[in-house]
């Protein structure tokens, strides 16, 4: 019995620390930001794993579930080893934090790394498979995002 109370407040416990620490980052964008940015309406915020590819800590679906964006938190030094990784770097961004890079180095630029402080934040857009026009938004849309998280930061 102690023994199974105790595996239940773990639990609970995980489970606590989970929801406050993506509630956290809930500042960064809100769905209002992703709407305003994109033109896109009736989006959600869901948490990880909640859609197939939601592995963000901020994860942005269509109506459908489907995603659209994903903003990762990390530390400042991972900055520098995505842009070092092989198949990532596509462009340098000026204006948008300490420094900041598109990818993928190949095809449309879906995704926009930052570096602000001690704190490297990643962004990724999705493509549209419904309606097979590519990524919901365009690399400019995308960069504006970016520019609004920083501001938050």
């Amino acid at each position: 019995m102690k023994r199974k109370l105790f595996q239940l407040v773990v639990v609970i416990f995980v489970f606590i620390a989970s929801a406050s620490q993506a509630g956290q980052y809930d500042k960064l964008l809100s769905i209002k930001d992703v709407e305003k940015t994109s033109g896109l309406t009736g989006l959600r915020k869901v948490a990880k794993g909640e859609a197939a590819g939601a592995g963000g800590i901020l994860n942005f679906t269509t109506d459908k579930n489907k995603m659209v964006l994903m903003l990762n938190v990390y530390n400042g030094d991972w900055y520098k080893r995505f842009k070092n990784q092989p198949g990532y770097f596509k462009a340098n961004v000026k204006g948008v934090g300490d420094a900041a890079f598109t990818g993928m180095a190949d095809g449309p630029q879906r995704s926009l790394f930052i570096k602000k402080g001690n704190t490297c934040i990643g962004l990724t857009v999705f493509d549209n498979y419904d309606k097979m026009t590519g990524p919901y938004m365009t690399v400019d849309q995308l960069i504006n995002i970016g520019k609004l998280v920083v501001k938050k930061i």
